[in-house]
């Protein structure tokens, strides 16, 4: 199961599962507003890239959800403290948000937890509340290296790039669905996987941010207009290409209609997995949209699929 993820398939037959001693969980969120036609949004998102690559190596994570008029900013970290390194490192972006002439922040506090048990309580809630059933949902995704948070004018074309799909997706979609555009800040690659044993895309190794652009409606939508939203969706992915040659994207909560799929999901190890599908599993018994090996549309086990 090392490398899994989409398309992979395995029985297990054993395992092991290493203990760890329990560590208290810090957070840090922030909910805020600000004006759609403002400098709100740039102000907050270039914050964020600058200070980043401070963060990963201190071993913060989490996630961002980045709208034209607000942001719900959560980041997390386990160490063994009161939760003062975790308000240390915050401390700037904190400031600097807090002295924003252009934003309003509504919630803005520290909370620590026992244990990751603990944690997983405030975390079901949060995302029972976020993630209601019954939703339509399309996602359109790219990972961004750590090179891109290493200069000024490389930070700059990155918050230029989002801002971009963040905007270009708020008019996709009547005003009474919801988009966003999710970061999820990475930490600084623990694992090598030097001899590469692994199906993981190599970029994962150097990734910084996943941006994800997220559409949700509850009403069908027409044909129509599902096909201008997933084809649009698809196209304001270009910018963040632009700054990712040779990267890819989290296969689970990437575009389905990805062109570039054997790249983007799998990287060079694409060409080494097809000879391990063609030997295990010639027949096809296992497949997905996507998938390694897979045949295209046409192929009658996606009969059953909509176009639209």
């Amino acid at each position: 199961m090392r490398g899994g993820g989409g398309g992979t398939f395995a029985v297990l037959t054993k395992y092991r599962v290493q203990l760890h001693p329990a560590l208290p969980i810090h957070t840090y969120n922030l909910l805020a507003e600000f004006s759609a036609e403002g400098n709100g949004l740039r102000e907050i998102l270039s914050t964020h890239a600058e200070n980043q690559l401070a963060w990963s190596q201190e071993l913060v994570t989490g996630s961002v959800d980045y709208l034209v008029n607000g942001i719900e900013f959560g980041a997390v970290l386990p160490f063994a403290d009161d939760g003062s390194k975790l308000a240390a490192l915050m401390a700037p972006f904190v400031e600097a948000v807090s002295n924003s002439t252009e934003i309003t922040i509504l919630t803005s506090n520290f909370t620590s937890y026992a244990s990751y048990l603990d944690y997983t309580v405030f975390s079901r809630a949060d995302a029972q509340a976020t993630e209601p059933p019954g939703i339509s949902q399309l996602l359109a995704s790219r990972l961004m290296p750590r090179s891109l948070f290493t200069t000024t004018a490389s930070i700059a074309a990155l918050v230029d790039a989002v801002i971009y799909g963040i905007t270009t997706a708020r008019g996709l979609l009547p005003d009474s669905d919801t988009t966003a555009t999710q970061v999820v800040f990475e930490m600084p690659l623990s694992n090598p996987d030097t001899e590469r044993k692994t199906s993981v895309n190599p970029a994962f190794r150097t990734a910084q941010w996943h941006v994800i652009h997220v559409a949700e409606w509850t009403a069908p939508l027409e044909a129509a207009a599902q096909k201008n939203v997933t084809l649009g969706f698809l196209d304001m992915l270009a910018p963040l290409k632009v700054l990712s040659p040779g990267g890819g994207a989290y296969m689970n909560e990437a575009s389905y209609e990805e062109p570039e799929w054997e790249e983007t999901f799998w990287g060079d190890n694409y060409g080494r997995l097809l000879e391990v599908k063609g030997t295990y599993d010639p027949e096809h018994v296992f497949d997905c949209w996507k998938c390694v090996g897979w045949r295209g549309e046409n192929d009658p086990f996606y009969s059953c699929y909509q176009e639209w």
